[in-house]
Order: structure tokens, then sequence, then C-alpha cells
């Protein structure tokens, strides 16, 4: 009866860590979800890609690949890939620049600079998702906004918050703050 009065008596939240995340997608808890990620311990459907979005996400793809490659860093490009920021968050961001490790996951040690692609989640992405990635310590995060035909860059982060902050119009070309060789022609997404 203990464990029983204690569900009874009132509720309490599970927040499900990283690896809970990882045992219930082996599992395939997830199956037929589309894309999903952990944010604070909570399980969050991604929206469904719709094709501005579609369109931005392969144009940047191909652009910040050949930003590495031409940059020379030991950095790699990744989009989508998981990316454990602490125990509770796995966020996926739309492309992310990470040093190369052996981690089946973007490390928060290895991740340089992450990118959201906002056709129907600005506000999120603009809100909870950048403190996440300030607390995580992600030293960049770019949010396109594909309705605004903008790139918001933050940067500098600190207590949760991103001090710095950069706007670039589709068409320009963007130099990443963190990582002076890496840069990207925006011009593609001007059809996105």
């Amino acid at each position: 009866m203990g464990a029983e009065a204690a569900i009874a008596v009132g509720r309490t939240k599970l927040r499900l860590t990283v690896d809970d995340f990882d045992v219930l997608d082996r599992a395939g808890a997830f199956d037929g979800l589309g894309r999903v990620e952990l944010i604070e311990g909570e399980i969050f459907v991604v929206s469904p890609l719709y094709t501005p979005h579609a369109a931005a996400h392969l144009e940047l793809a191909a652009e910040f690949r050949d930003a590495v490659r031409r940059s020379g860093l030991p950095i790699q490009a990744f989009a989508p890939v998981s990316t454990r920021l602490d125990r509770y968050n796995a966020p996926e961001p739309d492309v992310i620049i990470a040093a190369i490790t052996a981690d089946p996951y973007v490390s928060r040690e290895s991740a340089l600079l992450a990118v959201e692609i906002s056709s129907t989640s600005l506000l999120f992405d603009l809100g909870k998702k950048a403190t996440l990635y300030a607390e995580g310590g992600v030293p960049e995060y770019w949010i396109v906004d594909v309705a605004g035909a903008r790139v918001i860059c933050l940067t500098e982060p600190v207590d949760g918050a991103y001090r710095q902050r950069r706007e670039y119009l589709f068409g320009e070309r963007i130099t990443a703050s963190t990582l002076r060789d890496l840069w990207i022609d925006t011009t593609g997404l001007r059809g996105g």
C-alpha cells in the first residue's frame, strides 16, 4: 500500500533523462510520431516539415557542409542530429556544427553552433530553445526566420541567455562570430 498511497495522495510529474529517452526510442515508442526531442525531461513531437522549412533546411545543410570544408577546421556539420546538452535535454537542431568526436550524440562540449529553422516555431526558438542552448553553453545559436526572411545570430551565452544579437537578411553572407573561418551565403534562402 505504500506506493499506491503515494500515488493516490498527489500527482508527481516524471522527468525523463536522455538515457530514458534512448531506451524508449530503441524500443520503438516513438515510431510513427516523426521527429521527437527531449526538452527539460519532456518529449516534444517536432512540427511537420512544410515546404518552406524543408527548402531552407536543404539549402542550409549544403551551405554549412561547404563552409565546414572551406574552413579547414576539425569540425563537422550535422543536419539534423540529437544533441545531449545535459541530463534532461536532447534537442534536435536543424543543423549543428560540432567538434568531431566518437560520441553517438553531439555533446554540449562539442557543440559549437546550433541552427533552428523557424517557419512555425519562432517564439519557441527565440524563447525556450535559446535559453536551452545558452544554458548548455553552445557558443553560438542561429534562428532562421523563414517568414521574416532573416537570420538571427545569438552569441555570448551567460546565465541562460545570449548577450549579443545580430540580424541578417536572406541574401547576405554571414560569418560565424565564434568560428571566424566559417561563413555561409544565404542567397539560396530567398527562394525557400
